[in-house]
């Protein structure tokens, strides 16, 4: 009994916190929470599309991520940017990259999509390029997830199955203008 509610308390800790990070945080079935950092594409103008299947590949800075969960089906906390936010709430989301969230209403505004690991980068396979909607990414990569509103600006994911081992990432569906696109990474072990 004891044990079963120092866990719950900690997984009611994480949560908490959670809420209060704009951006998506990992909760791992411990309780612990992380918070995925945003990776840029590779500069627009400068980018070499590789084929896999077929498909070309956006390459997404950095060789792996550096967010390493170890649940296959963990939850994700994203905390929307709102008009009731300060100033410096802002400010933040803007330093650390995170401006999709001050344009998103919903966690269902992203995507969750499979990451391709091939020699010295990572990337993921699209279908197209829209203006106006960005990178398009391939549908049989895309990962199914539910949303449920904590409020009006936080939002709880689950996911409908438990992912593989490999890289996976989120992505803000939309385009914004004079902003580069950022997948929001995690590794599965």
């Amino acid at each position: 009994m004891k044990k079963t509610f120092i866990i719950l308390f900690l997984s009611l800790c994480g949560f908490m916190s959670a809420q209060n990070s704009i951006g998506i945080t990992a909760i791992e079935a411990n309780g612990e929470s992380i918070v995925l950092l945003p990776n840029p594409i590779f500069n627009d103008n400068e980018i070499i599309i590789p084929l896999i299947e077929g498909k070309p590949v956006v390459p997404v800075k950095g060789e792996s991520s550096n967010i390493q969960l170890s649940n296959n089906k963990p939850d994700f906390i994203f905390r929307l940017i709102t008009k009731q936010d300060s100033i410096e709430s802002k400010a933040e989301a803007k330093v650390i990259k995170n401006i999709p969230f001050a344009h998103a209403k919903k966690a269902s505004d992203f995507e969750l999509v499979k990451l391709y690991k091939q020699e010295g980068y990572r990337g993921v396979r699209i279908d197209r390029y829209q203006a106006g909607k960005g990178i398009i990414l391939t549908d049989e990569d895309l990962i199914p997830f539910k949303e449920s509103a904590i409020n009006d600006f936080t939002f709880k994911v689950t996911l409908e199955k438990p992912l593989e081992q490999g890289e996976y990432a989120f992505k803000f569906k939309g385009e914004i203008p004079k902003c580069d696109t950022y997948f929001y990474a995690f590794t599965i072990k």
